[in-house]
């Protein structure tokens, strides 16, 4: 199927969308305090990430036992049967409960906060905390409400000022696509792209043909083949009968001799030796280049 391209003039009025869906905002800038506070802002803000937390987590938890005391408990451990439970509530333990779950949880952040931790490891991946002294649930039960409106209040230049710096960067990263798009040189680039991509990938075939057997190396012994050919050669070998289908395989081990007189060796993907006289080596006979399309 052949491929169709914009005009010119299609794609330089596209630079300004082009721009805008290749990433969201905040991801043109780096996302740490350190790059939009001073140094003192980002260690004040540590420290009160870190006294908040603590202090937090006793209201916290005192909280999280009146609600539970508002609710049979315990909870079924059978997914069914806390359905069941959990429909049998009433409208007010309903809310206790969700309020109860929201609160455990925000209590395992703000514990991890206290830590001085700012993400937890899910899986193979990291992720930030969701919950923290700052965050709805959580900052009524806080007990210092002046240093909390002080580390609100760095979180808020933190942010303005990160989300201005997004802005500024996806402005500065429009301006310069719409210029690139409007001009002779970007347009020879461009075009030059699309030949590239038309073009397709350069596959590049190695044919592996058998080397024809000569009367010498069908009779060799152990000794001969493992002077003539390393293990790892690349061989087709015919496990059974010589007019079947071959095995396109390499050697695995050196030739030996078996008690027999049979000369045989092992090869990648069959567990027993094979004998000499199924197996021939394989060479390269000239790479070949073709073009393939995308």
């Amino acid at each position: 199927m052949t491929r169709v391209w914009p005009s010119r003039e299609e794609w330089a009025a596209a630079a300004e969308r082009s721009v805008r869906t290749a990433c969201l905002p905040l991801e043109r800038v780096p996302e740490g305090a350190e790059h939009y506070l001073t140094a003192d802002e980002v260690a004040e803000m540590d420290r009160l990430y870190v006294s908040l937390s603590a202090s937090v987590r006793a209201p916290l938890t005192a909280e999280i036992k009146r609600l539970q005391e508002q609710l049979p408990w315990p909870p079924p451990a059978k997914p069914l049967d806390r359905s069941r439970w959990h429909d049998a509530l009433t409208a007010e333990q309903q809310a206790a409960w969700q309020r109860f779950c929201e609160l455990r949880n925000a209590r395992l952040d703000v514990g991890r906060r206290a830590k001085g931790q700012t993400d937890q490891l899910i899986g193979w991946a990291r992720f930030p905390l969701e919950h923290s002294v700052l965050s709805a649930d959580v900052a009524p039960l806080v007990p210092d409400t002046e240093e909390l409106g002080r580390l609100a209040e760095l979180e808020a230049k933190y942010r303005r000022l990160r989300e201005q710096a997004a802005q500024d960067a996806l402005d500065a990263a429009i301006a310069r696509t719409v210029a690139e798009r409007n001009s002779d040189e970007g347009w020879a680039r461009e075009l030059e792209r699309r030949a590239r991509i038309d073009g397709g990938p350069v596959v590049h075939v190695v044919r592996l043909t058998p080397t024809k057997i000569t009367d010498k190396e069908s009779s060799m012994t152990a000794d001969e083949w493992n002077a003539t050919f390393p293990v790892g050669k690349p061989v087709l070998a015919w496990p059974g009968a010589r007019d079947a289908e071959p095995m396109r395989t390499q050697t695995r081990t050196p030739a030996w001799t078996l008690g027999s007189g049979t000369s045989v060796v092992s090869v990648e993907g069959y567990p027993g030796g094979i004998a000499l006289t199924h197996v021939e080596p394989v060479r390269p006979q000239g790479g070949e280049t073709s073009e393939a399309s995308a």
